[in-house]
């Protein structure tokens, strides 16, 4: 295993507690604190003359500065660097194997690159940049999420798109690590344009749900939405998030799989969909637990629901008056705290009940035959009409 002797970076500490004090006395930055790469770039400094093998030490520290200086120095080293840095793949130490894919990510990354985004010209594919790219594949196994996230950075920073990218990124959404799920839902958006590896990496985000940021089930929604043709197979997932997970999370982004879900269970709805486990369940969950208030990723979601109880067919009938009844139970068993935290309304309880109502009225009129004259009402707030405001009349 790698070791770092406590003598080796007492320069490089100076040079940071050196840029920290700067910043205290209102130095570069106006008094806020020095950017990542300003860091990272005092830190750089601090290894000019000393060896690969010595600088590589510091890919470990516990100080994100000095890794990125040392990141930085070796990556200017160049390809003369690739023999260690191969080594350095291999090493015990997870920190250590990640660093070695940061350096290897400045080392490709293309001089064109504006600060933040990819490059305007991805760059040629020689012999040595596939060889590179084979090897960072190739630690795709590694169970470390600080090297499977140094791999999603390597591939987004080069902005090659190939179909062995795609299975590195498919396979890094599947991840078991939640955060590598998440990074990689992230990393699709910025370069990937190939349809059926959007849905594939959005399918398997949404498959395992837990503890992935609500950011990234977003976008993993997004991405079966955009390309909703291609989503079908993707629909049993949709129904199990929203049966399953989408109730338990609230804040920001969380609008975004009940809108797209339901849209794309809207979109491909006919028989055999209607009739999948889950899928009236799903709609009819919607209906209950949505939050029933004015902000409009929410009203979306609750009139797609509504559109899709007004679709479905006769032989629903039952499964609608089932899911009513799993909605009452889950009322009966929880207080009026957990259903406003789902919710969020302060008639949280009544709310949900007058909801129940409508979905038993829905499935009655299903069994009789969807008869027009006796549909039923669910008004909600969104869809309740106006009325017209009136124009002022200028006073003669």
């Amino acid at each position: 295993m790698t070791v770092i002797k406590p003598k080796r970076y007492l320069a490089v500490l100076l040079l940071t507690a050196m840029a920290a004090s700067q910043t205290a006395r209102g130095g570069v930055g106006g008094g806020f604190a020095h950017s990542p790469g300003y860091i990272s770039g005092v830190n750089r400094m601090s290894f000019k003359g000393r060896k690969p093998e010595e600088i590589a030490r510091y890919l470990a520290h516990f100080s994100g500065g000095v890794v990125g200086g040392a990141v930085g120095a070796l990556a200017e080293g160049g390809e003369k660097n690739l023999p260690l840095i191969r080594k350095l793949l291999k090493d015990t130490n997870p920190w250590i194997r990640g660093g070695a894919v940061r350096v290897l990510c400045a080392m490709y990354k293309p001089a064109d690159t504006p600060k933040g985004k990819g490059p305007k010209t991805p760059p040629e594919i020689t012999p040595e940049l596939k060889k590179v790219m084979d090897l960072v594949g190739s630690m795709r196994d590694d169970p470390h999420p600080e090297v499977q996230a140094g791999i999603g950075s390597f591939f987004q920073n080069i902005r090659v798109e190939n179909e062995f990218v795609h299975k590195i990124l498919i396979a890094q959404a599947a991840d078991l690590d939640p955060s590598v799920r998440s990074k990689t839902a992230s990393l699709v958006r910025h370069w990937i344009k190939d349809a059926k590896t959007r849905v594939r990496v959005g399918t398997e985000v949404l498959k395992r749900p837990d503890d992935v940021s609500p950011h990234s089930l977003a976008l993993a929604s997004i991405y079966l939405w955009q390309h909703k043709d291609e989503s079908r197979h993707a629909i049993p997932v949709v129904v199990r998030y929203l049966n399953v997970k989408a109730h338990t999370i609230r804040g920001f982004f969380t609008n975004s799989p009940y809108q797209n879900g339901l849209k794309l269970i809207e979109y491909h709805l006919d028989d055999k969909l209607e009739k999948s486990p889950g899928t009236v369940q799903a709609v009819c969950r919607s209906i209950i637990r949505v939050p029933f208030n004015t902000y409009g990723g929410w009203m979306d979601a609750r009139k797609t629901a509504v559109r899709i109880m007004d679709k479905l067919k006769p032989s629903s009938a039952a499964a609608v008056r089932a899911a009513a009844t799993e909605e009452i139970k889950w009322l009966e068993a929880s207080s009026d705290d957990e259903i406003q935290a789902v919710v969020q309304n302060k008639d949280a309880r009544a709310q949900c009940l007058i909801r129940v109502k409508y979905l038993q009225a829905m499935s009655a009129w299903l069994a009789a035959g969807k008869p027009a004259a006796s549909k039923p009402e669910f008004k909600h707030p969104e869809t309740r009409k106006k009325a017209p405001k009136k124009k002022k009349t200028k006073k003669k």
